[in-house]
């Protein structure tokens, strides 16, 4: 099983705000004495984690591209914050580098078959389905059976959540890890992705192309 490394203890929720704002200040050399309403709660469901340390991060690292601001020494919503609250699609957003480098140490232990598998999934979203992964990954001498002993295994070792797999052909699994999609994400050059949105495009279009041949021929 993966070994993962603690962000830092969890602190009870009365005490989180109070830990956020001593480290903006001490860090950002920010003045804040609140945080508005439904911010940390939005933030807190992102990261899937009460760790004060990592949710820390997480919004030095939104205040520093101008996702959240401060306005009256109140911790707000900046330029497109609405936006990026409502979706589990944050690739865009600079992942903190405490973050990426132990997310980084959960990547390195995994071998270069392993590594490539998910970045193509990466691509895909958070959530993903194994027939479309097996059909943007071009690697030789991979089959569809290797495909899904290696999905079982990154679930058994919690990289991924298995959400449907009564009929294996047709497994659906997310990302488990907070932030473990974008970095992989952010690991692949604007070609290597640019290819594999390309790639999936296309499925979609003969995905499309053959259901309506199916309808027309009813």
């Amino acid at each position: 099983e993966v070994e993962r490394e603690n962000y830092s203890n969890v602190i009870l929720d009365d005490d989180l705000e109070r830990f956020i704002l001593d480290y903006i200040l001490i860090k950002k050399k920010i003045g804040v004495v609140k945080i508005a309403p439904k911010i940390l709660d939005i933030i807190i469901t992102r990261v899937q984690t009460h760790s004060p340390l990592m949710i820390s991060e997480v919004i030095s690292s939104l205040l520093d591209q101008q996702y959240l601001r401060v306005v009256d020494f109140q911790l707000t919503s900046g330029k497109d914050f609405a936006e990026i609250s409502e979706l589990l699609d944050w690739t865009q957003i600079k992942i903190p580098f405490l973050i990426e480098k132990v997310i980084g140490n959960i990547i390195d232990s995994l071998s270069p078959i392993e590594i490539i598998v998910l970045k193509h999934a990466s691509v895909i979203g958070t959530i993903f389905d194994i027939e479309t992964l097996f059909s943007i990954i071009s690697v030789s001498n991979l089959t569809f059976e290797d495909l899904i002993q290696m999905i079982y295994s990154f679930h058994y070792n919690q990289i991924i959540d298995i959400l449907y797999d009564i009929d294996v052909n047709k497994i659906v699994a997310k990302f488990s890890i907070p932030f473990l999609r974008e970095v992989f994400y952010q690991r692949m050059t604007v070609e290597q992705r640019s290819a594999i949105h390309l790639d999936i495009s296309r499925r979609m279009q003969v995905t499309k192309s053959n259901f309506l041949s199916r309808k027309q021929e009813q």
